[in-house]
């Protein structure tokens, strides 16, 4: 048509590939913003002392160990916390997020967020607990102990005022789609870039 000057193609082709190109930059965007990067797993572990008083098959070599898993916690914290994982033992059974129920999960930090004061109490069954507290603020004594009532584990053991201790240590999760989605999406829009820069030429 008079007046009208149609687009060439080699102008059109370069529009859309760069098109293309700022919308990978968007999803690249997204896809390392902060919500989609990697969360740093902390894993606390518990080492208790030996049995004090034992019955069944618990011997005074047993005593309560174990480890929960769980995102940093914060310094001067004190509360119930909802663990990712968690696994503990008195030297017989073991007690763990698939078998076993969470009566309280509560811990006390310092500044630096380690560990100072703690109230775990899990729960196998209505009649069978495994705990360790160390908490003034909600028992005054600190206390290790296991009651099973379930065969052929029935027995239990327990360590009155002797607690053990904690040390956290610290694990990324491998990299998932999420966290190397943004490296081939970069890799694509400069490809892209470099058509577009081509065709402009």
């Amino acid at each position: 048509m008079p007046g009208c000057t149609a687009a060439s193609p080699l102008k059109s082709r370069a529009l859309n590939t760069l098109r293309y190109a700022m919308g990978i930059f968007m999803m690249a965007a997204f896809f390392a913003s902060p919500t989609m990067a990697s969360t740093i797993i902390m894993t606390y572990t518990y080492t208790g002392n030996d049995f004090m008083a034992v019955a069944g098959p618990y011997t005074t070599a047993d005593y309560i160990s174990g480890f929960f898993t769980y995102a940093t916690l914060p310094g001067d914290f004190n509360g119930a916390i909802n663990p990712i994982s968690y696994s503990f033992s008195d030297g017989v059974e073991t007690l763990d997020n698939e078998n076993s129920f969470i009566v309280l999960f509560d811990v006390v930090t310092s500044s630096t967020g380690a560990i100072t004061g703690w109230y775990i109490d899990l729960g196998l069954d209505p009649d069978s607990y495994l705990w360790t507290w160390d908490n003034p603020s909600l028992s005054p004594w600190a206390e290790d102990g296991s009651q099973l009532e379930n065969a052929p584990s029935n027995g239990g053991g327990l360590n009155d005022n002797d607690p053990g201790s904690w040390a956290a240590s610290s694990s990324v999760p491998e990299p998932s789609s999420a966290v190397l989605m943004p490296v081939a999406l970069l890799a694509m829009a400069c490809v892209a870039r470099k058509r577009v820069r081509r065709m402009a030429r």
